[in-house]
């Protein structure tokens, strides 16, 4: 399997492949082999047309903004280098985060240096722009998405494609987001997602008195939120019964009790938005 290169087989085409994989997942693979530098192209983030819909795209596509651990400062510089028209709101973003948060989100100089000021806080506000610029880009080339799926702090990106918020509104709430949980007085919190299901990780939570259950990706993964401390004392609980688990990267304990204050300074801050 180490030679030829799997991308040199897909190339190649022949039975093996043909017998192993559908015509779509061939279709996807066949364009990303052809490509030799990183790229945005709609191509390769959707499946080919359907017969029936030559030179459209298929009919059902849905757009999902994933929530803001899955940010990749990678795409939003392709975006920025694709799409012209996302840098005029890359700069209103960081007027926006100058005002409430008294810093800017993303250095916007001519080689698109995107990197982080000193704010890690910040890199909430550059998910959602990610989210939405990759989006508006995908739009231009008359996708017409049946849904806008937004997980967890996504939701606000797919509020705003859906035409409920403009982007500058958008970066408004997620910078106020910010500020309520910079202003929170609770003990540094997180979050871990642990493999069991959520009847097994209700028992767990008894390994520390802030611990939640506070999401379920699956029927195997459960993620538990609490103060750093508790989940620390979780850990160890999880290494004696050989249950593997992996540290989100987040300093906030996110939907949890714990952040109800926080909850509760955002609502009232965005009342009016």
């Amino acid at each position: 399997l180490r030679a030829p290169a799997f991308r040199d087989r897909v190339l190649a085409g022949g039975p093996a492949l043909e017998s192993t994989f559908d015509a779509d997942a061939l279709r996807f693979a066949t364009a990303a082999a052809h490509e030799t530098a990183s790229r945005i192209v709609p191509e390769i983030v959707l499946p080919a047309a359907p017969p029936g819909n030559e030179g459209g795209f298929p009919q059902g596509v849905v757009l999902t903004f994933p929530g803001q651990g899955a940010w990749d400062p990678r795409l939003l510089r392709e975006v920025l280098r694709f799409d012209a028209t996302a840098r005029p709101i890359l700069r209103r973003a960081n007027a926006v985060s100058r005002r409430i948060l008294g810093d800017e989100l993303l250095h916007d100089g001519p080689e698109a240096d995107l990197a982080l000021s000193g704010n890690p806080d910040l890199g909430q506000v550059a998910s959602y722009l990610t989210s939405v610029l990759a989006a508006r880009y995908l739009l231009t080339f008359g996708i017409e998405p049946c849904v806008l799926l937004g997980h967890s702090f996504g939701e606000l990106a797919a509020l705003t494609i859906g035409g409920a918020l403009d982007p500058e509104t958008g970066v408004e709430i997620a910078c106020h987001r910010v500020k309520a949980l910079q202003d929170r007085q609770d003990p540094p919190g997180g979050m871990l997602a642990v493999l069991c299901d959520e009847q097994r990780a209700g028992e767990l939570v008894e390994a520390g008195p802030s611990l939640e259950v506070s999401a379920v990706n699956h029927s195997m993964q459960t993620v538990i939120s609490g103060t750093r401390e508790d989940l620390e004392r979780l850990a160890g609980v999880l290494e004696k019964n050989q249950i593997k688990s992996v540290r989100l990267g987040s300093r906030y304990p996110f939907h949890c009790e714990l952040l109800r204050e926080a909850a509760d300074s955002f609502g009232g801050a965005i009342r009016n938005l």
